[in-house]
């Protein structure tokens, strides 16, 4: 098996078609054997010219292959993952850089593309939306999960797209909602708030994670249970926008049933200058407790490895059932 990467450069003006097309046949040669691929879009690229398109879309046909990253300009990712064809088991990585040139149909274009991806790699599964930050907090990454088998197991899961998104589209918002809004979010039964592997192990409320994570939740109708581990309870005020009861919009995560907290860091909040310090048990109370008002079919909340006592469970004063796993006893 091999590993290959290859940028598609100024095509439309190359000056050597007839190179850029050999280079073309010799990977399609190869697709039996290639394990992993990385296609970047260098700037200034505008479409493969006609005499490469046959072969370049045979290329996109790999049985074996593990990883596919796509990378570049958004205009020129449809055609890639509209030919795509892959085994579910295998990982596609799109990183979607934030080009304030780009109009909207561009990034819309490319969520569609994805839908469309998802619905032929995955067209019986509910998804799981696994989302965490960078280490540097420049961007956060979507995994879009599937089960694999008939049970539960989290090692029979399959990750078939997972999406990098600059933090820099807060300045463009309406592009990210584009993206979003073509993406089959309703297909998403879970949501997974996690940490980077590479990053500190906790994740502060930085408003510009937190930016890209509302607006996810905000698209989210189908999700039922909701896993936060090893966020800091200060960032869950703003992770869901507060319902209404009186009005007519939408409830974010309106069919939401279980939460599981795992590792979520107890006691009090660093105080600064500006800033008193909390207690965030008093912090989660107002927050589950905001949680849980508007939604119907609200079941438990269940705290894994947290320093939570059952005493301070029962001042959380909910009216759900409350259960822990954690390594305090008392």
């Amino acid at each position: 098996m091999s590993d290959y990467s290859w940028s598609i450069p100024q095509a439309q003006n190359h000056p050597n078609i007839l190179f850029l097309w050999l280079n073309l046949k010799i990977l399609v040669a190869e697709t039996g054997r290639i394990r992993s691929l990385t296609l970047q879009f260098l700037s200034g690229t505008y479409a493969l010219p006609s005499t490469t398109l046959d072969v370049y879309s045979r290329l996109l046909k790999l049985p074996n292959v593990r990883m596919v990253r796509i990378m570049g300009l958004p205009s020129l990712m449809p055609p890639t993952l509209d030919e795509l064809r892959v085994p579910l088991e295998s990982q596609v990585e799109v990183a979607l850089p934030h080009f304030r040139s780009c109009e909207l149909g561009e990034y819309a274009h490319v969520g569609r593309s994805l839908h469309n991806y998802l619905a032929r790699v995955a067209p019986n599964h509910s998804l799981t939306a696994q989302f965490w930050p960078s280490a540097f907090r420049t961007g956060v990454t979507i995994h879009f999960r599937v089960q694999l088998g008939n049970g539960n197991d989290n090692s029979d899961l399959a990750t078939p797209l997972s999406v990098a998104i600059e933090t820099a589209f807060a300045s463009s918002p309406a592009l990210l909602n584009g993206f979003l809004d073509a993406l089959p979010l309703d297909r998403v039964h879970a949501l997974h708030l996690t940490h980077d592997p590479d990053g500190s192990g906790q994740v502060p409320a930085d408003p510009s994670i937190l930016f890209p994570l509302r607006r996810l939740i905000e698209r989210l109708p189908s999700v039922k249970h909701f896993t936060i581990e090893r966020w800091l309870p200060e960032s869950f005020k703003l992770l869901i926008p507060q319902a209404d009861l009186h009005s007519r919009d939408p409830i974010p995560l309106a069919r939401l049933q279980t939460i599981d907290l795992k590792e979520i860091p107890m006691g009090f909040t660093p105080a600064s200058a500006t800033r008193e310090s909390l207690y965030r048990l008093d912090i989660l109370r107002e927050v589950l407790r905001s949680w849980d008002l508007p939604r119907r079919f609200m079941k438990n909340v269940h705290f894994v490895d947290c320093d939570i006592t059952d005493d301070e469970m029962q001042e959380l004063g909910l009216n759900i059932m409350v259960m822990k796993d954690c390594f305090r006893a008392v």
